[in-house]
């Protein structure tokens, strides 16, 4: 796992670690098929959601380009913890 800068935004300086995202989680690839699954650089966290910040929930694996639109959208308030999803595909 290797800590990468997403997003800053609003003064809230948001890690995760990155990797690449061969066989990661169905939810976030579902639509997508294996080529494009296997070139694309994932993130799994854990956020705090803006109007309940102590109710921490997993919001599964994304793309990190994906992440940096949330956080500009304002959807994605908090990077709390993140790790390395394995595949045994």
């Amino acid at each position: 796992m290797v800590p990468v800068l997403i997003k800053q935004s609003m003064g809230t300086l948001l890690i995760a670690c990155v990797w690449a995202g061969v066989g990661t989680t169905a939810e976030a690839t579902r639509h997508s098929n294996r080529k494009r699954r296997e070139k694309e650089t994932c993130v799994q966290w854990v956020v705090s959601e803006k109007k309940r910040k102590r109710n921490l929930r997993v919001v599964g694996c994304i793309a990190k380009e994906r992440a940096a639109s949330l956080v500009q959208r304002r959807s994605l308030v908090r990077l709390l913890y993140c790790r390395q999803t394995t595949s045994e595909e």
